[in-house]
Order: structure tokens, then sequence, then C-alpha cells
């Protein structure tokens, strides 16, 4: 028998891919480690880290975003083995790669770097520095939506936009805007999933032990 074509494997990844989704579980995980990096923000802003660590606010603001991501790998593993493989037939999450584990690291140094880039490049210009932030948020959910297949992303995306928009032309201070964005936009991502969970969980009920037998 021929091996199926090309284009075909690729839809078959791409619905494989799409499925991981499809509980909203990686959007809760998600929303959780960015609503971490905003409480981040606001115990900056409350305690004045910026005035007492001076250079040193950036490096720790490294540190902690790459713990935020890291956190959230058990979070979501959690998730996983209690609401969906149940329902979708795996049973065990299995344990990441080695090289996930840096995949993360290297995920909360990028996110941590390009909102510190940003900061400086547009330091003592008020809150530029936050619309490109939402910018940059808004382009990832696009792009995740186009490559998955995954409309809601596109949705979150564009409201991602706006705020970022918003929190620019309202909140003047840079840093108390990106604390804005980034609870917006955790929150925005929290909701989206745990609304998409809560259909998961209807549409796709545990079976009670016994119950197929006795069908």
């Amino acid at each position: 028998m021929d091996n199926p074509p090309e284009r075909e494997i690729q839809q078959i990844i791409r619905k494989t891919q799409r499925e991981w989704y499809a509980d909203g579980i990686w959007e809760i995980g998600f929303g959780v480690a960015i609503l971490l990096i905003a409480l981040f923000y606001w115990v900056s802003e409350w305690l004045n880290l910026e005035l007492h660590l001076g250079m040193g606010l950036p490096v720790v603001q490294l540190f902690f975003f790459m713990a935020a991501f890291l956190c959230t790998r058990w979070f979501i593993a959690v998730l996983k083995e209690r609401v969906a493989f149940p329902r979708t037939g795996y049973v065990v999450f299995r344990r990441p790669q080695p090289h996930l584990w840096w995949r993360r690291i290297a995920l909360g140094l990028g996110v941590g770097m390009a909102i510190g880039g940003l900061q400086v490049i547009f330091a003592g210009e008020g809150s530029k520095s936050v619309a490109w932030v939402g910018l940059v948020f808004a382009l990832v959910m696009v792009f995740l939506s186009l490559r998955f297949g995954v409309g809601r992303f596109f949705v979150v995306g564009l409201v991602t936009f706006g705020l970022g928009m918003g929190a620019a032309l309202f909140i003047p201070d840079a840093w108390r805007g990106m604390t804005a964005l980034f609870t917006a936009f955790g929150a925005l991502n929290l909701i989206s999933g745990l609304v998409t969970m809560f259909l998961f969980i209807r549409r796709y009920p545990v079976a009670l032990e016994g119950q197929e037998e006795g069908e």
C-alpha cells in the first residue's frame, strides 16, 4: 500500500497538534504564568523595587519569568492527567525530555529579554513599550491561531492588541501600563481556557466504571 501523500500527513499532524489545545488547559497554564509575571510587576510597584535594585531589577525579572513558565509546566501536567487524559484515553502524563526543560527556560528568558529590551529602547518615551509588548503578544496569538487552526487564539490576539493600545493611551507610566497589560492578558487567557475546559468536560464526560461493559 502506498504511503499517504505528504499533504495528508501534514493535515494529520496539524489535527493532532490542534487537539492538544482542545481542552483549554494550555491556555489556563499560560494565563497563570502571565498572571504570575503580572504579580511581579505589582509587587515591584508596591515595594518600589526599581529604586532599591536599580540595574539589578532586569536580572530579577528574567529569573522570575523563567520560574513562572517552569512552574506552569507542572500545573498543566496535573490538569492534563486529571481532566483531559481520562477523556481522551491517556492516563499517564509522559515525562518531558530534558530539552523541553531548556525550551521552557529559553521561553522565559526570551520573553524577559524582549520586554526588558523594549523597556530600555523606549526608556523616557512614556508607555510606547507597552504598546509594542501588546503588539508582540497579539502577533504570537495570531501566529498560534494560524499555525494550529485554533480560532479563539485569533480573537484573543485581537483583544490583546486593543488592550496594549488602550494601556499605552490611558496609562502614561510605562511600568504601571505593563502591569495592567500583563494582568489583562493573563486573565484573558485564563478565562478563555476555563470556558474551553468547561465545554470540553461537558462534551466528553468520563464514563463511570463498568458503564461501558453494561452497554
